[in-house]
């Protein structure tokens, strides 16, 4: 299962189309179309967004039905760049987002790496 990187930018997006982008493509972590995470920002008049997805099918079909999902926005299909990363970064990036939810719902904060995710790094044992 490698990780599919999405990073996304349109241009000339004014405020509104920002707060109405966030409902439809809401920001976070593990969305019920099985992005695990997503950020958004609003630069300027730019807004860039990083997706990250374990299911490249998933990925692909985000990607095939996100022009229609912002055309009501009045956005067009954003610049892509996409690329996978092999399955072991998976397995980290899997047990971090586990480790920040966790602190969020008790400190706030996110817990530091522990010897398994260094092992997991460096393509030991899971």
């Amino acid at each position: 299962m490698p990780l599919v990187i999405l990073h996304l930018r349109w241009e000339d997006v004014s405020a509104e189309q920002y707060t109405r982008i966030c409902a439809v493509l809401p920001p976070g972590t593990a969305s019920a179309d099985g992005c695990r995470s997503r950020q958004l920002r609003h630069v300027g008049t730019a807004l860039l967004g990083i997706e990250v997805w374990t299911d490249d099918d998933a990925a692909a079909r985000h990607m095939n039905g996100l022009a229609r999902t912002v055309a009501p926005i009045g956005l067009a299909a954003p610049t892509t760049v996409a690329f996978c990363m092999p399955e072991v970064y998976a397995r980290v990036y899997e047990r971090d987002l586990a480790r920040r939810a966790a602190a969020q719902a008790g400190s706030g904060q996110p817990g530091p790496l522990t010897a398994d995710d260094v092992d997991l790094a460096a393509g030991g044992p899971a």
